[in-house]
């Protein structure tokens, strides 16, 4: 059974600096709009952040689906692949990771999770990972695309 509950109190239970200060900056954005504009998130306002960034499109259509439109350094070498560009329904077991991304559309709050296995693409099944995934969008109301920052174990 994987955890589905979303986190937005306390900060506290984030441990790692580099996502506290990610999320501390988006609840700032988020107190103007439901969900904060993309365009408030300047990478290189976080330059330390960069290679433990994936960004993910949110593509609206019959079914809602998710692609890597960026893959930082430090993801891609844990993962053994750089993933810019691949649909996260194409790749194996991402159920999990997929049914959190719905519901943090739906329910536009980020979520953290500490100490998830890797059970996707990485050839090294022992890793583990914390995350945080932050809801973003083009017009203050809908997710387009959610920035998710990895730390791997």
């Amino acid at each position: 059974m994987h955890n589905t509950a979303l986190l937005i109190e306390p900060a506290e239970d984030i441990a790692d600096p580099l996502m506290l200060e990610l999320f501390e900056a988006w609840q700032g954005w988020a107190q103007d709009e439901v969900v904060p504009r993309r365009a408030r998130f300047d990478p290189l306002d976080f330059p330390r952040h960069l290679a433990h960034l994936t960004i993910f499109d949110v593509l609206e259509g019959d079914m809602r689906r998710f692609r890597v439109r960026l893959c930082g350094t430090e993801v891609a070498e844990s993962m053994g692949v750089d993933t810019t560009g691949m649909n996260l329904d194409k790749m194996p077991n991402t159920a999990a990771i997929e049914e959190r991304f719905n519901t943090l559309c739906e329910s536009k709050q980020p979520y953290f999770i500490a100490g998830q296995p890797v059970t996707w693409i990485s050839k090294r099944q022992y890793v583990r990972y914390d995350c945080l995934a932050l809801p973003f969008s083009q017009d203050g109301e809908t997710v387009s695309q959610i920035l998710f920052v990895m730390k791997f174990d």
